[in-house]
């Protein structure tokens, strides 16, 4: 499920990957409009996911992959959610945008949104991608004493 701020081509919607869409890019669309609050508020009401130029949330097949490759597939489905999470990053990077995990979220409202019951697919894992924004609360240091001494020095990171 992606939720898609608008842009100069197309308004904003909220989308899904469909099975019965176009060849080219499979996604449908769910509605029409802003849904940056929607966004927000299915990912634990962060604005992060809604400030971007997208958010998206990862379900996995959830009950039939661990029905045909058993309960230890769990972490696979995790691991896949990872390798997309890390192309994400890498091509928001190329782009000269930023790129973050959000690791919490609403489930039942997924679902409920999604028209899903049942455990057949579960969300796993959010992300967004937009431009930085510098956070005061946060503060970088030095992860190793050569580091500090580079710094110091004038040398950079």
């Amino acid at each position: 499920m992606i939720h898609r701020r608008s842009t100069a081509f197309e308004p904003p919607a909220a989308l899904s990957f469909s099975e019965v869409a176009d060849e080219e890019l499979p996604l449908r669309c769910l509605a029409r409009g802003d849904a940056r609050s929607l966004a927000a508020r299915l990912s634990c009401d962060q604005d992060i996911a809604a400030d971007g130029f997208f958010s998206l949330g990862m379900l996995a097949d959830f009950e039939a992959s661990l029905q045909t490759f058993g309960p230890s597939f769990y972490r696979h489905l995790f691991w896949e959610t990872g390798i997309v999470g890390q192309a994400l990053y890498l091509q928001a990077e190329a782009a000269g945008a930023r790129a973050t995990g959000i690791g919490c979220f609403y489930d039942d409202p997924v679902h409920d949104v999604l028209g899903l019951q049942g455990h057949a697919f579960q969300s796993l894992y959010h992300f967004t991608i937009g431009m930085p924004v510098d956070d005061a609360r946060l503060t970088t240091a030095p992860g190793y004493p050569w580091e500090a001494s580079r710094l110091l020095a004038g040398a950079g990171p």
